[in-house]
């Protein structure tokens, strides 16, 4: 089995703090903020790479926000190069380890408390162990479809140090950005001296990794914050968010030379035709004969388990290779994907720039036709609670109405209970909880 590490790696956070704290700062370094990105080499082995100081202007004054760049993996002291393996208790190391560095620099109790601090970005993903790498990143560049149903993604442009290997894609939207490369290459490529610990460390390791903006962020992490991470909740969403991700882009097959396909599948007439394809897909890629990609020959290769990319018969006899397994096998082997149902309890809100608290929530309600989540916002919490709690009851009121009259609805009655429960176990205000628990008391709903 390949060795899959899921973790995270780098992430850029910021908080705002008070003029008597730029000052202090100021003091400590001998240097007058705001400026440029400062290198904090004294805290670089502890995992803060960079901070700066940002002064923002507008009707209300001057406000200043602090942002750091923290290297996670190298702030917990479980490598230098490699990803933090992500676990709810990984994640709380990191917000202590973090947290006392920001005290040195001064800060009040409540500033220097990492876990408050909010995402701008974060990047998460995997690092895969695989032999030979090479031939593996030619493979997943070559079976790469970025114009994957819904996710808006498109190339960007990228110029390897040796331009006759492909180390590293580069793709994304507005929302993330995936880097897909060969650890090792990309260190040497970046001038760092490879000691033989490093050589160890990221040797034939493929980091796929996804950096994630506040666009998305808002909709993975629980009010943005750093906190956020260290929910189970949170971390089974980001592990089903990159495999869901992983199966559009590459899809769930295995590599084969055409031999091993002859010899695996010979006593399939249909796989015969496949070859014909593959082999243009092989020479060329998947999106530049995507004309040949039909939904018989995808339905073909789905149904048997083989990326429409094979490898090359002249890597096949080189590297002695017939098979590699694909990422989305590689990663679901060691990492079960998430039950949706078990991690998505109800939709979180989040919090919008001008404050208030914004979410989609589906009402399931007989005679309904709305497809689409309906946008609730308002002003704090309790209110956005209180509003969700009325929609909630309404739905509820309405189907069992209709369910006495006809009696036919039992699944749509069924949802709607399940949505009050659910909602029951995320409310945050006291007066909708105790409204909450008191209308599932009423109505006699239970699991």
């Amino acid at each position: 089995m390949n060795k899959v590490i899921f973790g995270l790696h780098t992430g850029q956070a910021k908080k705002q703090i008070s003029y008597r704290e730029v000052k202090a700062i100021e003091m400590i370094f001998q240097k007058s903020f705001p400026d440029e990105a400062h290198s904090c080499s004294q805290f670089f082995h502890k995992g803060i790479s960079k901070f700066w100081i940002e002064e923002v202007i507008n009707k209300a004054g001057k406000r200043y926000w602090m942002h750091l760049k923290v290297n996670m993996a190298r702030a917990i002291a479980v490598s230098e190069y490699g990803l933090m393996p992500y676990t709810v208790s990984n994640v709380k190391k990191l917000i202590r380890e973090t947290s006392k560095l920001l005290k040195k620099l001064k800060l009040d109790d409540r500033n220097a408390d990492f876990s408050s601090w909010r995402w701008e970005r974060f990047d998460c993903g995997f690092d895969v162990s695989v032999e030979p790498p090479e031939i593996f990143m030619i493979l997943l560049d070559k079976s790469l479809y970025v114009n994957a149903a819904k996710k808006r993604c498109r190339r960007i442009a990228f110029t390897p140090a040796n331009s006759n290997a492909c180390e590293s894609i580069r793709f994304g939207n507005d929302s993330y950005t995936y880097n897909v490369y060969i650890k090792l290459a990309d260190l040497i490529n970046k001038g760092i001296t490879i000691t033989p610990d490093i050589h160890r460390e990221v040797d034939n390791i493929v980091r796929v990794e996804r950096q994630n903006h506040l666009s998305v962020i808002k909709q993975l992490v629980p009010k943005c914050e750093v906190g956020g991470l260290a929910f189970s909740k949170t971390m089974n969403v980001i592990l089903k968010t990159l495999t869901d991700d992983i199966e559009a882009f590459w899809g769930k097959g295995d590599y084969y030379s055409s031999n091993a396909i002859r010899s695996k599948y010979r006593s399939i007439p249909d796989v015969e035709r496949l070859i014909p394809a593959m082999v243009e897909f092989t020479a060329n890629s998947l999106e530049d004969r995507q004309h040949l990609y039909t939904a018989d020959i995808k339905e073909s290769f789905q149904e048997y388990g083989i990326m429409p990319v094979g490898i090359c018969k002249d890597d096949a006899h080189k590297y002695q290779i017939q098979e590699i397994k694909g990422l989305y096998n590689m990663v679901t082997d060691c990492y079960a994907v998430p039950d949706k149902r078990a991690y998505h309890e109800f939709p979180v809100p989040h919090q919008c720039s001008d404050g208030r608290y914004k979410a989609g929530i589906t009402f399931h309600m007989v005679n309904d036709t709305r497809k689409q989540p309906v946008s609730i916002a308002k002003g704090t919490i309790e209110e956005y609670e209180k509003a969700v709690f009325i929609g909630l009851k309404k739905a509820y009121a309405t189907n069992v109405k209709y369910h006495c009259m006809v009696k036919a609805i039992p699944d749509i009655l069924e949802k709607s209970k399940k949505d009050i429960l659910r909602f029951y176990k995320v409310v945050e205000s006291k007066t909708v909880k105790d409204m909450t628990r008191e209308f599932i008391k009423l109505a006699n709903l239970k699991e």
